[in-house]
């Protein structure tokens, strides 16, 4: 063979590989993208509870039994823990790389439930509930936190307790006998229904808007605050401060009393008895009706009139 021979040989045998690497590069990078993508797990669990971190957007159904439908990128798969402990369904990620801990978009879950009498949920999830539960004598508990936002819950109970913090925003309906609620962190929570006996905090430049039937009211309004009550009530007992606002002229009530200070506002209407406590710079403004008994204490620049 000539030495123009050999040298054609080598080059036809490398052009030959160099297709053949192309080929299976090409074929590598086809099963890589076709492994991407989002996939679905399913979790037969039982529960009455759910405790939920990260970036969740979750439909809350009521159904005649449990189930757990998570849809996650592929990625994520591997971190993904999904757990019962003491009747508490728990999602999260556990031990995410660092470069995987922030999300660009929430990953989508399906709760299906007979039940739900706590709830739990942090890191910017979103529920959203179409459905009522009616708990009996089952008490309602909730936490919400970390830009979290709820809409809508109805639940019928005879006690709930929410604390709603960091931006959050919840949604509630229902009936309850005794309904407490902490608003903070610039968080705001919204209330439609009937509650007996209503007390509320809400604080550090948080926002509580009312609407029902509610024959006992204990709220304190504090830290560039608002709230706003309309529908109906009974006795109202509102302390408000720290440049704040409390608006009640919708919400007519028997009695009224109201301590405002710090350069806040109040506005409020009761047809018996009206005791307000006002300084520093402070205002009432109250509706005035025939038989109304007054019983105000103004110091420090502080004003007290009718609306």
């Amino acid at each position: 063979m000539t030495t123009f021979a050999k040298y054609l040989v080598i080059f036809i045998n490398m052009t030959a590989m160099r297709t053949k690497l192309l080929i299976m590069a090409a074929l590598l990078g086809f099963c890589l993208t076709a492994g991407a993508g989002n996939v679905t797990k399913s979790y037969d669990l039982t529960f009455n509870g759910i405790e939920v971190s990260n970036k969740f957007d979750i439909q809350l159904i009521k159904a005649d039994t449990h189930s757990v439908t998570i849809e996650v990128d592929s990625e994520y798969a591997p971190y993904l823990s999904v757990t019962t402990e003491a009747g508490i369904l728990k999602v999260r990620f556990k031990k995410l790389p660092v470069k995987m801990q922030i999300m660009k978009d929430a990953f989508k879950m399906t709760i299906r439930t007979p039940m739900v009498n706590f709830i739990d949920l942090s890191g910017a999830c979103k529920l959203t509930c179409t459905d009522e539960f009616s708990l009996g004598m089952n008490n309602f508990r909730a936490t919400i936190s970390g830009a979290c936002t709820v809409n809508t819950l109805k639940i019928n109970t005879v006690d709930a307790s929410l604390r709603v913090t960091g931006n959050s925003r919840v949604f509630i309906d229902g009936e309850f006998s005794d309904f407490e609620a902490k608003i903070e962190g610039a968080s705001r929570l919204t209330f439609n229904g009937r509650a007996s006996d209503f007390d509320a905090e809400v604080v550090a430049s948080s926002e509580l808007n009312v609407t029902g039937i509610l024959p006992d009211v204990n709220v304190a309004v504090r830290g560039a605050s608002k709230a706003e009550f309309a529908g109906q009530g009974g006795e109202f007992d509102a302390e408000v401060g720290g440049a704040s606002r409390l608006r009640a002229e919708e919400f007519p009530v028997v009695n009224a009393k109201v301590e405002v200070k710090g350069a806040s506002s109040v506005t409020v209407d009761a047809s018996e008895s009206l005791k307000a406590d006002i300084s520093g710079a402070s205002n009432c403004k109250y509706r005035d009706r025939a038989g109304l008994r007054l019983n105000p204490a103004v110091s420090g620049g502080g004003s007290f009139k009718t609306l």
